[in-house]
């Protein structure tokens, strides 16, 4: 594969999301969750949620270009 038609699978990726129809689920419900739980939540008392905090199969967010390029080299 070369080093441009990755760079169009990880713009493709970063649009469309993963390929992985469950995870992708996962992860707008985990969306969705976010949202509801800061707005029951006062941001002055405690942190806001994100939504990997909701995400039991995805611990971290997925990497960009770039780190994996300086990680991987």
């Amino acid at each position: 594969m070369s080093h441009a038609e990755f760079a169009a699978w990880v713009l493709y990726r970063n649009e469309t999301g993963g390929f992985n129809a469950a995870e992708r689920m996962e992860y707008m419900l985990a969306k969705f969750m976010a949202i509801y739980a800061n707005s029951k939540t006062d941001p002055k008392k405690s942190r806001l949620y994100g939504v990997y905090d909701f995400t039991p199969n995805l611990k971290s967010p997925p990497i960009d270009l770039e780190t994996a390029m300086e990680t991987w080299s």
